[in-house]
């Protein structure tokens, strides 16, 4: 049976530091008992798996060290001695080639935001009021025809308008290991799910999860029975206007919404879109999740 002998050998450990912080760990293990299993391979799998041996995509312990994540393990049968093996686990930022900044706190995700632009067209726009919910108001223009006009001589007219607008949406993605026998519930739990409260410093309504992608780390069920690895990338996009759709009576003669309609009345805002707590989701899922914004 292989049995993990140490950790953090001294002649096997090494460590990068980039603009003071620990960019990448190198740590050294020995494994005893390898040499049993008559099978250079199965040996090599054995001293992969021996007890206290970090599993792939595990994190350090440890504020200094950032968040690094386990990437690769190298394992190398002892020329000397075929009974012992040298474990080689090299450590980095979670998404490689990602420099991780120095008051990053040890966790188990990690997170971008882009933004880019959308135009939509509305009939209503939002005064925002600090401290209340926004009002929404209708827009609507008014216009009188001169005396001489041939068909609406000194008539007034009001009706609805439209204006397009162009909405900075920001994209907010981010990625983290989960193990779980079911990757297919995951992506189920959140795909097309809109926030049903705050999240991420907005208002319910205005994230919806657009993307989870997932890859296998590891397919064997450990002995302890967790379940396979894998990694994960979660996409939410961010529409300030609200996800949720909003129908509008429109006028037949005019093909323009009438001045002065009563909301829930005139206009309604359909609840099209399945909502989720995406913080109890994520707290299900990942130890350490923190409400983020």
């Amino acid at each position: 049976m292989a049995v993990l002998v140490s950790v953090d050998q001294v002649k096997n450990l090494a460590l990068t530091e980039r603009h003071g912080t620990i960019v990448a760990l190198t740590r050294g293990a020995v494994v005893k008992g390898v040499a049993e299993l008559n099978d250079d391979y199965q040996a090599l799998l054995a001293a992969l798996n021996a007890a206290g041996i970090p599993q792939y995509g595990s994190f350090l312990d440890g504020p200094e060290f950032g968040g690094l994540v386990l990437h690769n393990r190298n394992v190398k049968i002892k020329e000397d001695d075929p009974d012992w093996a040298d474990v080689t686990l090299e450590y980095g930022p979670l998404a490689q080639g990602q420099e991780i900044p120095a008051t990053s706190a040890t966790g188990t995700l990690y997170g971008r935001v882009k933004c880019g632009i959308a135009q939509k067209k509305t009939n209503f726009y939002k005064i925002r009021n600090s401290g209340s919910p926004d009002e929404v108001v209708q827009i609507f223009v008014e216009h009188t025809f001169p005396a001489d006009d041939p068909d609406y001589p000194n008539q007034y007219f009001e009706q609805g308008g439209e204006i397009d607008v162009y909405l900075p949406q920001a994209t907010f993605t981010f990625e983290g290991f989960l193990n779980t026998a079911n990757p297919w519930g995951v992506t189920a739990l959140l795909i097309g799910n809109i926030n049903n409260g705050i999240w991420c410093n907005q208002e319910a309504e205005m994230w919806m999860c657009t993307e989870v992608g997932w890859s296998v780390c590891n397919t064997r069920q450990q002995d302890d029975g967790t379940p396979p690895r894998y990694h994960f990338d979660f996409e939410f996009q961010l529409n300030p206007e609200g996800w949720q759709p909003t129908a509008v009576f429109v006028d037949q003669r005019t093909g323009k919404p009438p001045p002065n309609l009563e909301e829930d009345v005139g206009y309604k805002t359909i609840p099209y879109y399945r909502t989720r707590n995406f913080s109890e989701a994520f707290e299900s899922y990942f130890e350490g999740w923190q409400q983020l914004g």
